[in-house]
Order: structure tokens, then C-alpha cells, then sequence
């Protein structure tokens, strides 16, 4: 029974294949048949070079953009870094001499 279930699938899938063709162009969405002018072709893949390499020389000026804000951004940090550190420093030698005035004055 299941054997009969199996050929009978299997002979509508090969007779669906046979007489319901379909063309199917995979990856193409927008085909466009060139068969007439390959010159068309050429010529409309030198005009997608051409706004490709447009694009990367943006891409380019965004990158050497970027690169000196993350630059400038860096200088920065180490200067509030510098500037941090000179204030922990300060604010610890003015609190030892507070804590040797504060000795001073109770008599220790």
C-alpha cells in the first residue's frame, strides 16, 4: 500500500516536471535579456563600475573623517586623563595636610 502511496507521488512529480514547465532565472530580479546588443551590457556595466567606485570614494572620505574625529577624540581623553590625575594628586596632598593640621591642633 505505501509502496503503491510512494510511485503514485513520485509519477505526479515527474509529470507535473514534464508538462508544467516554469522558467525559473535564480538570483535575477530585474532580468533583462542582452541576446540582441552586447554592447548594452558592456555599457551598463561600466556605468555600475563607475557609481561603484563613486560610492568607495565616499566610503573613503567617511573613513579619513572618522579617523581624525576618533583621533582628536583620543588627544582629548588623554588630556582629561592628565588632568584627572593632577586633581587626584592635589586633592591627596591637600587631605594629608589637613589630616597633619588636624594632628597638629588635637595634640597628637
Amino acid at each position: 500500500m505505501i509502496l503503491r502511496l510512494i510511485i503514485i507521488f513520485f509519477s505526479f512529480l515527474i509529470i507535473k516536471q514534464v508538462f508544467f514547465k516554469s522558467v525559473i532565472v535564480e538570483g535575477a530580479s530585474n532580468y533583462q535579456d542582452y541576446s540582441d546588443d552586447p554592447l548594452i551590457l558592456a555599457q551598463k556595466n561600466a556605468g555600475n563600475i563607475s557609481s561603484m567606485n563613486e560610492e568607495i570614494k565616499e566610503l573613503k572620505a567617511n573613513v579619513d573623517k572618522n579617523t581624525k574625529d576618533i583621533a582628536s577624540t583620543k588627544s582629548l581623553a588623554e588630556s582629561n586623563k592628565k588632568n584627572f590625575d593632577a586633581m587626584i594628586k592635589a586633592q591627596q596632598g591637600n587631605s594629608q595636610e589637613d589630616s597633619k593640621a588636624v594632628q597638629e591642633s588635637v595634640g597628637i
